[in-house]
């Protein structure tokens, strides 16, 4: 029985003891993963430490190197600190020179304004008396010309009695003849017994060969006949109206026969009067609309390129227009104006722009009410870039393209980029209007003739960002702020009058104006072509040069002089801070405009 109680502790005890191996085990290999644990984590504490300790060395040479470059830093600043102690000490005295020099200039200055009120005096005696030396001039002219004219008179009499004293002795010669002859035979009658009777007396007939006697009187002027002929050079074909052609001759009517006396004197040179100019070919686009019906009777009767100058009128329209332009045609030709040769009309633009010297662009979409004249750039930019393709292939290349179609200034500059053979100063937007609407504003004003109103300025874009500038207009010679002394009205009426003009007439009259527009156009084109008169000037819409700090290559309104078919801006006026402010809108109007305007054509 002890035996069996002894096995059985003793199995327990065995079985209590496998239990504590296996937890000693268990215990065992947890401590050793403990252990390798403890010993990896040794390990990267052990590479943390070299790695900190390298990094204390870098630390640690580093703030050696930055204790040198403070050091240096130190020299350095003493050094610049003395150097500006020395700009300092000498800056003080430049400036004590500099207002010491201030001073003198000022009084320099008094003294300057001084001679310049006795130059100015001096200035106003001279003008006098240059008006006074022109004025003699003028009459001298006039009597020079008075005197030619007579000597041409006495040399043509003294031609026709040296004809007629040859004549006379050609005459007297003949009648000697004669007189002999019958001398002779006198005699002989008297002689023969047979021939008693009377004879009869016949007279020589003339030699041929022998000259005519000529009248001693004064032959009426022939006033040469102006002929309506055909288009010179290449014919250009009209196009069909109703599917009929029309021919030039249906179109012009048959030309009329030339003076036959008229050609001999220019055969024989006998003619005093000067040979009339050569034809110029006018385009106009948009010959249907109401700009073009009131601007077409300017050009026709010489009030845009001279009563002299004989004209062939291109007129262009769209397709859908054919009967209209047909029959704006056929009453144009009903006005028998005398300068105009021959009217070509046509829907096909590069056949319109054939050889054409001046180019009236009409041709757009009008502004309506309540439209602001950028709108229109989506329809109108594509217009101007065919015309100024189409210009560019068949038109003259100094022919002189006014834009007028809205908005002129983008539009100018769009049909010069695609006409790249075309000198860029040959093309000028229509910036004439404003000027005319502000010098009527100013004649008003001052009540006297819009004729006496000179030198008023618009500057920029043909838009309510216009700049009207009447620092420089004349009335009589005299300074408009020197006639009206109302800065207030300038500014708070005239200005905005003038930058609204366009949108009060559009609401008044529901369309655009057309009447004052084509006015405008021939002022320019005709100022163009003849030029302006000496110390006046006009503003035109032109390519800039980079004057008055408007960038190179923007079409803007400047006032400009022109000579011989080209303009100048004039340089050297003073303007004002308010006025270039305004200056700088409207410049940065129109390169959002040609910005815009490149972007709808894909350029």
């Amino acid at each position: 029985m002890a035996e069996c109680l002894t096995k059985r502790q003793l199995v327990c005890r065995i079985n209590e003891v496998d239990k504590c191996l296996d937890k000693l085990e268990e215990k065992y290999f947890r401590l050793k993963k403990e252990k390798l644990d403890i010993e990896q984590l040794l390990k990267e504490t052990i590479c943390q430490q070299h790695a900190a300790k390298k990094k204390a060395i870098c630390l640690a040479k580093k703030n050696k190197q930055l204790e040198r470059e403070l050091a240096d830093i130190n020299e350095m600043a003493l050094l610049v600190k003395a150097e500006c102690n020395n700009a300092i000490r000498n800056s003080v005295e430049k400036i004590n020179r500099l207002q010491a020099r201030a001073h003198e200039i000022a009084l320099q200055s008094e003294y300057l304004k001084l001679e310049a009120a006795d130059l100015r005096c001096e200035k106003e005696q001279l003008l006098i008396k240059l008006k006074c030396f022109q004025d003699t001039k003028s009459q001298l002219q006039s009597a020079l010309e008075t005197a030619l004219d007579e000597k041409c008179q006495m040399c043509k009499r003294i031609q026709e009695l040296e004809t007629c004293e040859q004549n006379y002795k050609m005459e007297i010669d003949r009648l000697v003849r004669l007189s002999v002859n019958q001398r002779r035979a006198l005699c002989e009658n008297d002689s023969s017994p047979n021939n008693s009777q009377n004879v009869p007396i016949t007279l020589e007939p003339k030699e041929q060969g022998e000259p005519i006697k000529k009248s001693t009187q004064p032959k009426e002027p022939l006033k040469k006949p102006v002929q309506l002929k055909d288009l010179v050079g290449k014919p250009i074909q009209p196009r069909e109206f109703n599917g009929k052609p029309i021919q030039p001759k249906e179109l012009i009517g048959q030309p009329t026969q030339p003076n036959k006396h008229t050609e001999e004197q220019k055969c024989s040179g006998t003619s005093s009067e000067p040979p009339p100019p050569e034809p110029i070919r006018v385009l106009l686009t948009g010959a249907t609309g109401r700009i073009s019906n009131n601007l077409l009777p300017m050009i026709a009767k010489g009030d845009v390129f001279g009563p002299e100058q004989t004209l062939m009128i291109h007129l262009f329209d769209i397709p859908d227009k054919k009967q209209q332009l047909q029959s704006l045609v056929m009453e144009f030709l009903d006005c028998a104006y005398p300068l105009v040769q021959c009217v070509f009309c046509t829907d096909e633009l590069e056949d319109a722009c054939k050889d054409v010297t001046a180019a009236f662009l009409v041709g757009a979409k009008s502004q309506s009410p309540g439209m602001d004249v950028r709108d229109l750039l989506p329809e109108n930019a594509p217009i101007f870039k065919a015309q100024g393709e189409a210009l560019d292939k068949n038109a003259k290349k100094d022919v002189k393209v006014l834009v007028v179609g809205d908005p002129v200034n983008t539009n100018a500059l769009i049909c010069s980029k695609f006409a790249p053979s075309i000198p860029k100063e040959n093309f000028s937007s229509l910036n004439r209007l404003d000027q005319n609407r502000a010098s009527v504003q100013i004649a008003c004003k001052a009540n006297v003739p819009v004729s006496q109103i000179n030198n008023v300025i618009i500057w920029g874009n043909h838009s309510s960002t216009q700049v009207p500038d009447v620092t420089q207009a004349k009335i009589n010679s005299l300074p408009v702020e020197d006639v009206i002394k109302d800065q207030t009205w300038i500014t708070n009426e005239f200005v905005p009058t003038i930058q609204q003009r366009t949108n009060i007439l559009l609401e008044a009259k529901g369309e655009s104006a057309a009447m004052s527009t084509a006015k405008a156009a021939a002022d320019q084109m005709n100022n163009w072509f003849k030029g302006t008169e000496s110390g006046k000037f006009v503003s035109m819409g032109v390519m800039s040069d980079g004057s008055y700090c408007v960038p190179k290559d923007l079409i803007f309104s400047f006032p400009v002089e022109i000579k011989d078919g080209k303009w100048f801006i004039v340089q050297g006026l003073t303007v004002k801070d308010e006025i270039k402010k305004m200056m700088d809108a409207s410049r940065r109007e129109l390169e959002e405009d040609r910005d815009a305007a490149f972007k709808i054509l894909g350029n």
